[in-house]
């Protein structure tokens, strides 16, 4: 049964990166902020129903950059603008995504249902 979840798990986090790389690969200012609108409903969407409460964390640096720098609805706060790019951004997601996964299979569905992923164990 946690099967099926987890293998949306690893689809939606490989969906992360591959709307952030059409952010980077974008031809035009059209382009880019459609791949933008992409990416806000991944994160909104399967990232906050499949990923667990770290995989979202860490999910603050490349939405970051995609409302600072792409969007520009504000001012970035942890990052700058300058030499830095969508892919660049999800360095910290990647690494905490494959530690999140590599437990993925230790734990239960319940578990995993009790889960809010706007809330970070602290």
């Amino acid at each position: 049964m946690i099967k099926p979840f987890y293998e949306e798990q690893i689809k939606t986090v490989d969906e992360v990166f591959e709307t952030l790389s059409e952010v980077d690969r974008a031809s035009s200012d059209i382009d880019r902020k459609n791949s933008a609108i992409k990416f806000w409903m991944v994160y909104h969407g399967k990232a906050s129903t499949f990923l667990d409460s770290k995989m979202f964390a860490a999910l603050n640096v490349p939405a970051e950059y995609v409302a600072a720098c792409i969007t520009k609805v504000r001012k970035p706060k942890i990052i700058s603008c300058e030499n830095f790019t969508a892919s660049m951004s999800a360095v910290g997601f990647a690494k905490v995504a494959r530690q999140q996964l590599a437990l993925g299979w230790r734990q239960s569905f319940d578990s995993i249902g009790k889960e809010d992923t706007w809330q970070i164990d602290k």
